[in-house]
């Protein structure tokens, strides 16, 4: 993984869009074998049900309005994701 992902809790907005979605998980798989960056819901709602989750990559970021909480802990966990095989590994379904 090349690119530094950004933070649980981050609030964004998409390019070609002006709703506000809210990062809640991070190198996501798909049963397809296809991985998002990012899981998001709607924000300020949350979760409102998996219609409304939206998987997305950075390079699809428009705008950063708020960065989540990172610590050492969280630089850890990017630091083993970095190094980590999606190939072998059990899927999102």
């Amino acid at each position: 993984m090349k690119k530094t992902l950004l933070p649980l809790g981050t609030i964004l907005i998409l390019k070609g869009s002006d709703q506000k979605l809210m990062i809640v998980s991070r190198v996501v798989q798909m049963q397809t074998k296809e991985t998002f960056d990012y899981m998001c819901v709607l924000w300020p709602n949350g979760f409102i049900g998996e219609e409304h989750q939206y998987f997305i990559n950075h390079e699809d970021v428009r705008r950063v309005c708020h960065q989540g909480y990172s610590d050492s802990e969280d630089i850890e966990y990017l630091l083993e994701l970095a190094e980590f095989n999606f190939e072998d590994e059990p899927v999102v379904e």
